[in-house]
């Protein structure tokens, strides 16, 4: 809008006669923008696109040569970062373009203003370019470049004297090499779109999982990434692919935060749903996986993208999925984790086939002895009296509570004890009572959450009934509904 603004204001002028044609100059605009304008507003007859790329290459129209190179959206932040560093370097020069037609001229400076602000690492930013469209010299050898996001893709478009197609080929070599050396997404924590994630606080002290869970995880992920080239001396794929799967609150999101801290090595990529809605965003995800492998591709709630073909959903990103993980173009070093709070919604051709997916790993709901190491870890400011653990933690697993639940359970207990003056200083002093009362808090909420799921079928109310039922009075609302489904059952 700036330079189409900039080019009828000069219309104006020219037509008030206040200014000459030789007066305009339009300054920080790309050539494509304000050579097509200026044809279509100032003098359609005088000038073309052609002529400018031709005047400053000192060539002809027979003689110029466009070539295009198309890569996956991911490379542009990286790519444009380099080009910029690059030039620095002074080795290849950006230069102004200047254009002369008998009643036109005009200049293309190399200064850019759009400037957009990217990480390269945790807390480290710089500005470059939105795009590039301007003339690079070596020599005495010229080109043209553009760069710039075209939807779905990153494309870059060189212009050149066909007899000078080498120094093309030496510049990209160059940049392919400086970003190989200093590709900051390398080994890092990072989203779809390029933002990086801090997980630098996780560790495995932060979670306690069944031990079966633990050894699973080292076989599945650890070996897979140390064992790498003996799997492959073996015959084994150097591809693997994970189901975590269980209830809300058991570790997985957590489990994942510590992996991505703890594996130095590995590019950590993580997927929401949010970063996933054409099949072209899975395409882009997985070229990104290949270029900076080894690397972990972690999709957190696939279930919600991934559901069975059978109740009607969008099959696109579904099946580009399966595209994907077939290996039709190799996954080298690749390991795909999916997390799902109920895997039985999942399309059965990508989570049941081997090749696709290798292991479902289990992430269940914490037995007593766990329970007791997860109220030891939340309950490491306020004191409490250690007796009383095993039978507050015997009434958690009756109850069936997640370690989020648990969690939330302890914040209620020192609460109710900081209410209630149970203090030591400013440090709460918990006792019984104030976890049952906890408890009881928890319990009601977990029921109403029952209460309000209507659409529930009936063949989900066992896991409920596990869960919440058996701690509640019959005359329960709940508890009638269950009994009348199971008599229909009968």
């Amino acid at each position: 809008m700036k330079i189409l603004q900039e080019i009828l204001n000069s219309k104006v002028l020219l037509e008030e006669g206040k200014i000459e044609f030789e007066d305009v100059k339009l300054v920080d605009s790309t050539l494509e923008q304000t050579a097509e304008t200026l044809k279509s507003i100032l003098r359609p007859s005088d000038l073309t696109l052609k002529e400018v790329y031709c005047q400053f290459l000192s060539c002809t129209e027979k003689t110029l040569v466009k070539s295009i190179k198309k890569y996956s959206l991911f490379r542009s932040k990286i790519w444009r970062y380099a080009l910029m560093k690059i030039l620095d370097e002074k080795e290849y020069l950006p230069v102004d373009i200047d254009f002369k037609s008998e009643k036109t001229t005009f200049s293309l400076s190399k200064e850019r203003n759009d400037l957009q602000i990217i990480q390269i690492g945790p807390n480290k930013e710089v500005k470059i370019p939105t795009h590039y469209h301007l003339g690079i010299e070596k020599g005495n050898k010229r080109f043209i470049l553009q760069a710039q996001d075209d939807f779905d893709i990153f494309c870059i478009s060189f212009f050149y004297e066909k007899n000078d197609e080498g120094i093309i080929d030496e510049f990209v070599k160059h940049i392919d090499e400086w970003i190989k050396e200093n590709n900051f997404y390398k080994k890092a924590k990072i989203s779809p779109n390029g933002k990086f994630i801090d997980v630098k606080d996780y560790t495995w002290k932060d979670v306690f999982l069944d031990e079966d869970v633990k050894k699973q995880l080292v076989l599945n992920i650890v070996d897979f990434f140390e064992k790498e080239k003996i799997y492959k001396a073996n015959g084994i794929s150097s591809k693997c692919g994970l189901i975590w799967e269980g209830p809300p609150g058991t570790g997985k999101t957590l489990t994942a935060k510590i992996l991505a801290n703890v594996l130095n090595d590995i590019t950590f990529i993580w997927v929401t749903p949010d970063d996933v809605f054409t099949p072209k965003d899975v395409a882009n995800i997985y070229d990104m996986a290949r270029e900076l492998s080894p690397s972990i591709v972690f999709f957190e709630d696939a279930d919600l993208f991934c559901t069975q073909r059978s109740l009607g959903s969008d099959n696109r990103v579904l099946g580009e999925i399966m595209n994907q993980l077939d290996g039709l173009v190799p996954l080298e070093g690749v390991v795909t984790i999916f997390t799902s709070n109920d895997p039985g919604t999942m399309e059965k051709a990508l989570i049941d086939r081997p090749g696709r997916f290798d292991e479902r790993i289990e992430f269940l709901l914490p037995k007593k002895d766990i329970i007791i190491k997860l109220l030891k870890n939340f309950l490491d400011i306020p004191h409490y009296n250690d007796k009383d653990l095993p039978e507050i933690a015997e009434n958690i697993e009756t109850m069936k509570l997640s370690g989020a639940h648990i969690k939330r359970v302890c914040d209620l207990a020192t609460i109710y004890a900081i209410n209630e003056k149970s203090l030591k200083g400013d440090i709460a002093v918990l006792d019984k009572e104030h976890f049952f009362k906890a408890l009881n808090k928890m319990q009601k909420i977990k029921i109403k959450a029952v209460k309000k799921d209507d659409y529930l079928e009936p063949r989900e109310y066992g896991p409920i009934r596990s869960r919440v039922v058996e701690n509640t009075e019959k005359k329960s609302i709940l508890g009638k509904v269950i009994s009348e489904i199971q008599s229909n059952k009968r």
